[in-house]
């Protein structure tokens, strides 16, 4: 009985020091193979996406009128410093706006400010840089209730340009004149802007090959009529007398 338990006592020993051996084998393998966690990306990918445009998008409805307007403004990155009582910086706002079967239009809207410009007499502007290309000059108009703080692009023309070149552009400089202030600048980063891009209506060479045959071909009648209806001119021949 004594020997038996001795046995017992013995390999239960050595089962322990097994048991031992092996956790530390699998201790030091797992060590081994134990991939490198980076936590600083890990924690950036529990954050929440930044969004990856400036642009802030609305609609409204005129229900009384059956109207429907959409909206998309940016801010520009920088402000201005004006005197009181427009001081402690001030943003230029760009808010493009579509109305139910109308053309798009091009708001300015400074936060806190007063336009000088005389959009009565015509003679308002807004100089204008996309990235790296030339200066631009473009009319601009006031509110139907002449707002010292909204003006518009006036022509369609421009409007259309303006949207198309704001759609590609990385950077926009925007001048504009204020009272007792001169001109002022701010800049914005328009990039991702989802909007309606108007096209370029492209004319084809045939169609400009047709349009001058037929000015050629109305000229040239314009001519046949003019010599038919020039007056007969009767020659008269002196006799003298014998």
């Amino acid at each position: 009985m004594r020997k038996v338990l001795i046995v017992s006592i013995l390999g239960l020993s050595l089962a322990i020091v097994g048991c031992g051996k092996n956790n530390n084998a699998v201790n030091n393998i797992s060590e081994e193979n134990q991939i490198p966690v980076d936590v600083s990306a890990v924690a950036e990918e529990l954050e929440p996406l930044k969004p990856t445009t400036n642009w802030v998008y609305s609609e409204s409805t005129d229900e009384m009128r059956g109207i429907d307007s959409r909206f998309a403004s940016i801010d520009s990155d920088n402000q201005v410093q004006f005197d009181f009582p427009y001081d402690g910086g001030s943003n230029l706002r760009i808010t493009l706006r579509k109305k139910t079967g109308e053309s798009p239009e091009v708001m300015f809207v400074v936060s806190k400010g007063q336009y000088s410009c005389d959009t009565i007499s015509d003679n308002c502007y807004a100089s204008i840089k996309f990235d790296n290309k030339a200066v631009e000059n473009i009319a601009l108009a006031s509110t139907s209730d002449y707002s010292s703080d909204v003006l518009f692009i006036k022509y369609d023309t421009d409007i259309n340009e303006f949207i198309r070149s704001l759609s590609k552009a990385k950077a926009v400089i925007i001048e504009l004149p204020f009272y007792q202030e001169g001109a002022q600048q701010f800049k914005f980063s328009p990039s991702g802007l989802n909007w309606n891009i108007p096209k370029i209506k492209k004319i084809k060479s045939d169609s400009i090959s047709v349009a001058a045959e037929a000015a050629i071909d109305a000229a040239e009648a314009a001519a046949a009529a003019a010599v038919m209806n020039e007056p007969e001119v009767t020659e008269v021949t002196e006799i003298e007398e014998q």
